[in-house]
């Protein structure tokens, strides 16, 4: 940002982009639908229309798919969770800000005690091992908050490794959300103002722009 570098594509990108659209036209309230297999086919056609197919990072993801894919299908339809919309745009004020986005998929959950939305953030790569590491929070709570303030009920969001088998969930109480928002501005505030001090850590490992870092050791 500082320096006006583009950022690498790296397959991984590709990778998860194939993965979104394999989702959105399998899960959208009006398609065709279709199994675990047809999921998986979907995919396939995606990294190969997107040129994915034939590297080795595309080749893996395919044979993790077909494991995963019809997995992850029957545990979504033995769920009995109400899709009720894929892609969903929402607009959000942060303070000074706007914030735009859209969530992967929203869930409409009955139960007894509470029924809400809950919202889907699909992820293509592996969970995080170490504490802190790919931490979403702060994007789940403006999710969860851009839905409130349309008056809507909600559930909390899931974090689903869709290639992995993996679900995490995120639950907050009204403490920690309004906390997490708060953060969220203060970020959004200091990338306004162009501070973009550095924040070394684990995630350092794979930047690729160490050699530029003012926090690299030299």
């Amino acid at each position: 940002r500082v320096d006006r570098i583009p950022p690498v594509r790296r397959p991984a990108g590709t990778i998860g982009t194939a993965l979104h659209l394999a989702l959105e036209a399998h899960y959208r309230p009006d398609g065709s639908g279709g199994d675990g297999d047809a999921l998986v086919n979907r995919f396939a056609s995606e990294l190969a229309r997107l040129g994915a197919a034939q590297t080795a990072e595309g080749t893996q993801a395919l044979a993790r798919a077909r494991i995963h894919l019809p997995q992850y299908h029957q545990k979504v339809t033995r769920s009995g969770a109400d899709i009720r919309g894929v892609e969903r745009r929402f607009t959000l004020p942060l303070g000074r800000h706007t914030v735009r986005g859209r969530v992967d998929r929203i869930d409409h959950r009955s139960d007894p005690v509470a029924s809400g939305f809950q919202m889907i953030d699909y992820k293509s790569g592996k969970p995080p091992t170490a504490p802190g590491v790919g931490d979403e929070n702060l994007v789940l709570a403006l999710y969860v908050t851009a839905a409130q303030q349309k008056g809507a009920a909600t559930r909390g969001a899931r974090l689903e490794y869709v290639l992995d088998g993996e679900t995490r969930v995120f639950d907050p109480d009204p403490g920690e959300l309004t906390a997490l928002v708060g953060e969220a501005e203060m970020l959004a505030d200091a990338a306004a103002d162009g501070n973009f001090d550095p924040n070394p850590g684990f995630h350092c490992r794979a930047c690729d722009y160490q050699l530029l870092c003012p926090a690299r050791d030299r």
